[in-house]
C-alpha cells in the first residue's frame, strides 16, 4: 500500500503494520512548514520557562546552603523527596506556588529573591542574612528565637566573666 502526499512528490510505503519505509524522506521533511514556537500557559516560551526554572533553582540552592541545610534535611522540612529538591535546584523541573511558599517559609526568604532575579538575601553579609531571616519569623517563633539568643548571650557573658583558673567543667 502506498500513501501519496498532497504535493504528489513524496511516498510512504506501508508494507505491513510494523514496517514503514520512507522514500525521499529528506525532501519531505524539508518541505514541511516549521512548527510554531511552543508556548507554556501564560504565553511564556518554553525556552524562557526553562531559564526561569534554572534561575529559581539556583537561588533556592544558594539560600538553602546559606541556611546550613543539606538537601536531605531541606527536603524533609518542606515535605519533598531529595530527588525532587535536586531536580528543582538544577532547574530540571519547575516549582509550584505552594512549594515556593513552603521554601520561602522554611528558609525565611522573600519569594522576590527567587523569582525576580533580585539578589538573594544570602548575597549580603551573614549578619544581614540572619536579621532578615529572624524578621520573617511568625511572632511565636520570633519570641522563641529571641529567648534562645538571650540564653546564648547569657552563657557567653558567664563564660567571659569567669576567671581562667576557676572554670568548672
Amino acid at each position: 500500500m502506498f500513501y501519496k502526499s498532497l504535493s504528489n512528490t513524496h511516498f510512504l510505503n506501508l508494507t505491513n503494520a510494523n514496517t514503514i519505509t520512507y522514500h525521499n524522506a529528506t525532501a519531505m521533511f524539508l518541505s514541511m512548514t516549521p512548527l510554531p514556537i511552543l508556548m507554556a500557559r501564560g504565553g511564556v516560551d518554553l525556552v524562557d520557562k526553562k531559564a526561569l526554572d534554572v534561575q529559581v533553582g539556583h537561588q533556592i540552592k544558594k539560600a538553602r546552603e546559606a541556611a546550613g541545610y543539606t538537601q536531605d534535611k531541606f527536603a524533609e522540612l518542606i515535605g519533598m523527596g531529595v530527588k525532587n529538591v535536586s531536580a528543582i535546584e538544577r532547574g530540571v523541573v519547575g516549582v509550584s506556588l505552594s512549594t515556593v511558599k513552603k521554601i520561602c517559609e522554611t528558609l525565611h526568604i522573600s519569594s522576590d529573591s527567587l523569582i525576580m532575579d533580585e539578589p538573594c538575601d544570602t548575597d549580603t553579609d551573614k549578619m544581614d542574612f540572619l536579621v532578615a531571616r529572624i524578621k520573617r519569623l511568625p511572632p511565636k517563633q520570633f519570641d522563641l528565637a529571641l529567648d534562645f539568643n538571650n540564653k546564648i548571650f547569657e552563657a557567653f557573658t558567664l563564660q567571659i566573666s569567669e576567671p581562667a583558673g576557676n572554670k568548672s567543667g
